[in-house]
């Protein structure tokens, strides 16, 4: 009879864990359905989220309530969903600048206010767990799109000091909540790769640890279940593109330290998707992530996963540039070398914090096996030449508009010199370079500007303007982001 039993417990086990596989693939073609398209960009600030807030108190699935104050005096809230007996706590964007989780916290909502075909699954939920949202932990940083508080302190290493109101709330909640699960949430650059692949890592999660020793413990292997799921799911979409985080012990972070307390603590890394400077693609994931994990916990499937196959998924390694060049030919006086190069496109704030625009360097130069880009050109037997300034000068930017820009690439020139520059430009909007006066060429070097031709027998074959590659016989794909030189 017990054996009848076990197996009738198992067939059980793996019908759960087909519906939880079902489920997450229909929600990946039904995403749209949830996306709060008022969320299109990163730069998401804390009234954008309080409009969406004030939309959900109508809903009598949540309840909302003001937990803290920011140093700036920005309410901070925590939203609360469901009647389960297990408690789940998330908190997005400790670091202002990391709002892809935030953005998907915001279509998870319009999930779980929805009804559709997936209201067993909303029920499943609604029943089994009762799950805390705190969307924005720090609010100022958001305000001007920055890593740190407005005390320029970093809140995911102020546990122990508690020197921010921020931190403060945090730890308040969490001493309140003793939820038996948590996910902190986070973004990382694009420059990671999932292992030694020429992957990049789209998603990273950990289970932080509990001491230097690395220990696992009961709660931290639960952690590892959760995450072993998650992967289970996600990897049919992003195959090779999911690693784990860096699993050294931080005695500053609040996720390491609600680790040791006791909650299942899981972290969750935004990564980067060729083409998505929006993480629009990635925020996608997160839904996915999230709902995944939902499942599993309500269900209590994620037991049925071996800590092996979290150990499984590959560490993050960074390794990635925004180009690299392979194998072109550079000009070193009168000797010539074949070398690769890299380039980093770095991002920058607008002085209005409302825009991102992006200032280009060369980053490395050199063998670079092993390192990767997420654009790759093979310059065998091209010669890069660093970019000319145009022989003619225009009086304003916005006159760029009538300008051939294709005709002065076409003559090697990444620049044009304008006689008046307005101060409050940060960025040309326009796929070239602007000077104030003219300025000699710049030797193409680690940490010079990302400006240059690339020659075939003196025939001008690619142009590289701020970082992007251009092909000048073939006007498609500009990008209107040109640095400005004053």
């Amino acid at each position: 009879m017990y054996k009848y039993f076990v197996g009738f417990v198992l067939l059980i086990n793996v019908c759960v864990m087909a519906q939880e596989t079902s489920f997450i693939n229909d929600l990946y073609f039904d995403y749209s359905n949830y996306k709060e398209i008022s969320l299109a960009k990163k730069r998401i600030k804390h009234a954008d989220i309080i409009q969406l807030m004030d939309k959900l108190k109508e809903n009598k699935k949540f309840e909302i309530s003001k937990v803290g104050k920011s140093a700036q005096k920005r309410d901070i809230h925590l939203i609360k969903y469901g009647n389960g007996k297990t408690k789940v706590f998330l908190w997005s964007q400790m670091h202002g600048d990391e709002s892809t989780a935030t953005m998907g916290l915001f279509d998870i909502f319009n999930f779980l206010t929805a009804m559709d075909r997936y209201d067993d699954l909303r029920k499943l939920l609604n029943d089994s767990l009762t799950i805390y949202f705190i969307p924005m932990v720090n609010p100022d940083g958001a305000e001007v799109y920055q890593r740190r508080n407005a005390y320029d302190i970093d809140i995911n290493r102020d546990y122990v000091n508690k020197q921010t109101p921020e931190a403060r709330m945090l730890r308040s909640v969490f001493d309140t909540i003793r939820a038996d699960f948590g996910f902190n949430l986070h973004d990382q650059n694009g420059s990671y790769a999932a292992g030694e692949s020429p992957r990049n890592a789209a998603i990273s999660f950990l289970a932080p640890a509990v001491n230097y020793n690395k220990d696992i413990t009961p709660n931290r292997k639960v952690a590892m279940q959760v995450i072993a799921a998650i992967n289970k799911s996600l990897k049919q979409y992003i195959p090779g593109h999911i690693a784990k985080y860096n699993d050294d012990f931080e005695p500053r972070a609040f996720g390491d330290n609600f680790q040791k307390e006791g909650m299942s603590t899981i972290l969750i890394e935004s990564g980067g998707w060729l083409n998505d400077t929006e993480k629009q693609f990635v925020r996608k994931l997160n839904f996915l992530a999230l709902i995944s994990a939902f499942i599993n916990i309500a269900n209590s499937t994620y037991t049925k996963y071996d800590v092996k196959e979290y150990e499984s998924i590959p560490f993050n390694k960074e390794i990635f540039s925004d180009v690299i060049l392979r194998s072109v030919t550079l000009k070193r006086g009168k000797k010539q070398i074949v070398a690769d190069v890299a380039v980093k496109r770095v991002e920058k704030n607008s002085k209005d914090y409302k825009i991102g625009y992006y200032e280009s360097e060369v980053d490395d130069i050199g063998d670079l096996t092993g390192a990767y880009g997420l654009e790759e050109y093979d310059c065998t037997g091209l010669t890069l030449e660093p970019g000319k300034i145009f022989s003619k000068t225009v009086s304003k930017v916005d006159t760029l508009e009538d300008v051939d820009i294709n005709k002065i690439f076409l003559e090697g020139c990444t620049t044009i010199q304008v006689k008046k520059i307005d101060d409050s430009l940060a960025f040309c909007k326009y796929p070239i370079n602007v000077c104030s006066k003219n300025k000699k060429q710049i030797e193409s070097k680690v940490g010079s500007p990302a400006d240059f031709g690339l020659y075939k027998d003196g025939e001008l074959i690619y142009i590289m303007v701020n970082g992007y590659l251009y092909d000048p016989n073939n006007e498609t794909g500009y990008i209107a982001n040109g640095r400005i030189n004053r």
